[in-house]
């Protein structure tokens, strides 16, 4: 028995079909960081898979991410092809002043992100390839609305 739960927890921590993805979310010439209520995610959509498979990954308090398997472990996620978006859902924005104007009814501190803003934020996608053992970096900049891939160091 215990030589069946070794070997299935062997297969499962030693894969090795696994890319890494890092990033960091830019903003005025900076980094960008989320905590809460205020948060964003990332998404990474399989493209073309016949079995559809997503990884959703938090932006950090210094703007960072970095993707996995839904896991939490940071290992990577499977070769392929992705298609990364921006989930708008959770996001709230301060003001560029950084004030404290309250949204409509809610009685809180963050004001609703205008229209243009969201929709500019869930047009920004790109296409990546995640290769196995190779790393790679994205640069989404909030005030561009884009999603890049950056240059290798």
């Amino acid at each position: 028995m215990l030589l069946v739960i070794l070997a299935a927890a062997a297969a499962g921590c030693g894969r090795r079909d696994l890319g890494f993805v890092r990033g960091q979310v830019v903003s005025n010439g900076g980094p960008r960081g989320f905590t809460l209520p205020e948060m964003m995610n990332v998404t990474f959509s399989m493209d073309d898979a016949k079995i559809p498979r997503a990884y959703t990954t938090p932006v950090r308090a210094d703007g960072s991410f970095q993707v996995d398997m839904n896991d939490g472990s940071g290992r990577g996620i499977p070769n392929g092809a992705y298609v990364v978006a921006i989930d708008t859902n959770n996001l709230l924005m301060r003001p560029a002043g950084g004030g404290a104007a309250a949204a409509e009814g809610e009685g809180n501190e963050y004001p609703r992100p205008a229209p243009e803003v969201i929709q500019k934020l869930k047009r920004a996608i790109c296409k990546v390839e995640v290769a196995r053992g190779k790393g790679l970096s994205l640069v989404v900049d909030l005030d561009a609305g884009t999603i890049t891939e950056a240059a290798s160091p």
